[in-house]
């Protein structure tokens, strides 16, 4: 028996030995490392100028499937080391991927200036709602914080948007309000107007006439931490077939609201920024990914899948020369409310952000009934609704950035349905700056189409990642094909965008300043880091709460 196990033992490294080689050899070249050895010995320098010019095709070469997910499997392992198995921010699993991240990238200290952007602010660890309508589940994102509680009542539909105590009839009291569904215009879209008041407007407006809660389908101007009764937003398809519904049956279908806590945390953590040192800084690529999950799981897909692809791409980009200079961002706290990123972008010059060519952000880029595309950068597939009305596209150079990587999939004999680029991940706060931007994205928690599983199969029907911010988002529910494709597009921008911006359109204007509705609740404090933070500059203080607006 014994001899049996030894000869499994050495059969296991035997078989691992080549899985062993063939990664170090995917490393760069030794002299864009820290040390030679132990000891402690400088290594020889670099001839920067002797290394080839990346390009597409062999940097997609240098990208190998076992290694990527090598790294999928460590930060599977950091969530599962601890009791709460995820990689919450503030947890000791994602302080593990943080240094996780920051040890590979430190150590190629010849071909990047790696920064820790100190974050330190309160966030809410998890934010969990459940409505049903005639007891049927809908999805709905809650848009205050209420205290925990469970609310029941029919829907009675609102006049408007709901702004003012005289757009509620009297039969809302007691009862749950429906707001902004008129004037919805049935389509594909899935996303949602902008609303004409802000969110405390229309909560005092609800309570002035007794309504336990408001469900809209519009986004209000601002959000608040505190609210007094739940307000959940719904999709506009799903606002536009309760519309049918009341129009059908005016008593209107019983809906019940579920409000569970959400605890607030004040934590500290970073934003991994690493930055080639070589290339122009007038023409920089910026890719992101954020680093952080839920608290129900440890979010595999959502996002270790966009973290690990950035990550080996960032390793492997140090093999070779680049004209553009490139940063990869690996951001803190976004399902906080893209706090990190936020965070980061709103310390910047406008000069900095000039030097931003486009921002490419890679979010669930593995979800097991997957759909593959680019953001909607054009606009031209969801209609999103700005303030007056009138359909908004991504800054000028988002549409460069669709076209090149749907052009990517086309080319590999791959079908493309956009996502709708309304800033729902690290993106939106460049959108809002005006920094042209795009990426890729498989699906959340929203249903394929028929029209998508004709074109990628899976399940119509069924939710694009069925484990999308729950306790199954781990490797057993990745699909590896989609994150292969993805891979391989994401390379292929970097290595086209990292060449040069031949093409790309011109710099467009800044957009306008605005203040951002923030309470104290919210407030993010800033401290020295150990590095520099956008472009150089350290900032203590008060967070200020602006954003920008375009």
């Amino acid at each position: 028996m014994w001899a049996f196990y030894c000869f499994l033992l050495v059969a296991l490294v035997v078989a691992d030995y080549p899985h062993r080689v063939a990664r170090n050899e995917r490393r760069p070249p030794p002299c864009m490392y820290r040390k030679s050895n132990d000891s402690g010995t400088d290594r020889e320098p670099c001839v920067y100028e002797d290394f080839d010019l990346v390009d597409p095709s062999t940097l997609r070469r240098e990208i190998y499937m076992y290694v990527l997910m090598d790294h999928l499997a460590e930060l599977q392992r950091q969530a599962y080391s601890y009791p709460a198995r995820n990689r919450v921010v503030g947890g000791p699993a994602h302080n593990e991927t943080i240094e996780y991240i920051a040890g590979e990238l430190e150590a190629l200290s010849e071909y990047y200036d790696v920064e820790r952007h100190y974050f330190d602010g309160n966030v809410r660890i998890s934010q969990h709602v459940v409505l049903r309508v005639d007891g049927k589940p809908m999805v709905a994102e809650g848009l205050g914080y209420p205290r925990p509680q469970v609310v029941k009542g029919r829907l009675v539909p609102v006049t408007a948007w709901g702004c003012n105590p005289e757009d509620y009839p009297d039969s809302v009291e007691g009862n749950i309000a429906l707001a902004a569904i008129d004037g919805l215009e049935w389509g594909t879209s899935q996303v949602n107007h902008k609303s004409t008041c802000s969110f405390n407007q229309i909560i005092a407006a609800a309570l002035v006439k007794g309504a336990t809660a408001v469900i809209t389908a519009a986004i209000p101007e601002e959000r608040a931490s505190k609210t007094d009764i739940p307000v959940l937003q719904i999709w506009q398809r799903d606002a536009w077939a309760l519309r049918l519904q009341l129009e059908e049956d005016p008593v209107g279908p019983w809906a019940e609201i579920n409000v569970h806590d959400y605890p607030m945390k004040r934590v500290e953590s970073y934003n991994i920024i690493a930055t080639t040192r070589h290339g122009d800084p007038e023409n920089t690529l910026m890719l992101g990914a954020h680093t952080d999950s839920v608290a129900a799981g440890p979010g595999i897909n959502d996002n270790g899948s966009g973290t690990a692809a950035l990550l080996e791409l960032a390793i492997q980009l140090a093999r070779f020369r680049t004209n553009s200079r490139v940063r990869f961002a690996f951001w803190t706290a976004e399902e906080s409310g893209l706090k990190g990123s936020r965070h980061w972008i709103e310390r910047c010059t406008e000069e900095e952000l000039d030097e931003i060519r486009v921002y490419l952000n890679f979010d669930m880029i593995a979800s097991p009934n997957f759909k593959l595309g680019a953001y909607d950068g054009d606009n031209s597939d969801y209609y999103i609704h700005a303030p007056k009305g009138q359909a908004r596209a991504g800054p000028r150079g988002s549409e460069h950035a669709e076209q090149l990587l749907n052009d990517f999939f086309w080319s590999q004999g791959w079908n493309t349905s956009s996502s709708p680029f309304d800033g729902r991940s690290d993106y939106g706060p460049f959108i809002a700056k005006g920094v042209p931007s795009g990426g890729t994205f498989t699906g959340a928690e929203r249903n394929k189409t028929e029209a998508e599983w004709v074109m990628f199969g899976g399940s119509a029907g069924e939710p694009y990642d069925p484990n999308y911010h729950l306790e199954d988002d781990n490797m057993d529910n990745v699909n590896f094909t989609a994150f292969e494709m993805n891979v391989n597009a994401i390379a292929h921008a970097l290595g086209t965008y990292a060449r040069g911006f031949e093409g790309f359109p011109e710099r467009g204007p800044r957009p306008e300043r605005v203040k951002r509705f923030d309470d104290e609740d919210d407030s993010v404090e800033l401290k020295t880091g150990t590095g520099s933070l956008c472009g150089g500059r350290v900032r203590t203080g008060v967070h200020d709460g602006v954003l920008y607006r375009g």
